[in-house]
């Protein structure tokens, strides 16, 4: 177990990693090791990791994202609450809230079990990490950051706040991209609009997934007053433009919404479709 130890010691007092010490002083809770190749020693753990591989992960779940798999198994854990093991009188769930009230209560906020490094932008406003390069905002001036890397994302930060957010890639030698990123520098150099590789390897929205859009709307629907800047500028795909039109149908009669645009209603239309009628907003 790599991830906690350091160096293997006699008895059960390994030399632990600093991440593990930071990690169970977050949650306080106390470590007991067993011996190497004594498995025997924590049976009962053994038992358990047999049961839920077997219970949760056959067959093997067919998901798209690491968070539809811990929902997935979130509502299987969940499930046991109402089994009763075998010689006791209560469900799990009912020893359980028995058992609530002696347990410390969790931190206000999660330990961020990720690696952390430090990184420096390129010329191209690129950060690398394990032979991958991620993008950061070209207005930014840090000339350092630090990069957190999850087992499903990669947030660059610069101290302070999360300038970037990437999915992680475990592949070697690409480039992942955020086309909002570079928004600035394509306002500045429009002839390079059509060649810009931002926008080749732009797919869809993230707001698209299923699991964030209605987190994404509900955050929206919240504000005071919404401003839409530079409508056109980047022409939407027939999925973008309902996507712009439900978040624009979710603030009626709930908040201001401020649409800006440097083009005619008309131009923009020729570029995206019809997106905008005589007296829509109107």
């Amino acid at each position: 177990m790599s991830q906690a130890v350091k160096k293997a010691l006699p008895g059960h007092r390994p030399e632990e990693q600093e991440a593990f010490i930071a990690f169970r002083s977050h949650y306080l809770f106390e470590s007991r090791f067993c011996n190497p190749r004594e498995a025997h020693e924590k049976g009962l753990v053994e038992n358990l990791v047999g049961y839920a591989r077997r219970n949760y992960m056959v067959p093997v779940p067919e998901v798209d994202s690491f968070q539809e798999l811990n929902d997935l198994l979130r509502r299987r854990c969940l499930a046991e609450a109402g089994r009763r093991l075998r010689g006791e009188t209560e469900t799990i769930g009912e020893m359980w809230e028995r058992e609530r009230p002696n347990l410390l209560p969790l931190p206000a906020h999660p330990f961020p079990c990720c690696r952390t490094v430090s990184v420096r932008p390129n010329r191209l406003s690129m950060v690398t990490f394990q032979t991958n390069r991620y993008s950061v905002p070209v207005e930014g001036d840090a000339t350092s950051l630090l990069l957190r890397a999850f087992v499903d994302r990669v947030e660059i930060t610069d101290g302070t706040r999360v300038v970037a957010v990437h999915e992680r890639c475990y592949g070697r030698e690409q480039d992942i991209l955020d086309v909002f990123h570079y928004l600035p520098l394509l306002k500045q150099r429009p002839g390079a609009f059509d060649h810009a590789k931002p926008l080749k390897m732009w797919t869809r929205p993230a707001a698209q997934d299923q699991h964030t859009l209605g987190k994404r709307l509900a955050q929206l629907a919240r504000l005071d007053l919404l401003i839409v800047d530079e409508v056109g500028f980047v022409p939407f795909t027939p999925e973008g433009a309902r996507l712009l039109f439900q978040t624009f149908s979710e603030r009626y009669l709930k908040g201001s919404l401020l649409i800006t645009s440097n083009l005619e209603f008309s131009v923009v239309n020729q570029r995206n479709g019809t997106l905008f009628k005589p007296n829509t907003l109107v």
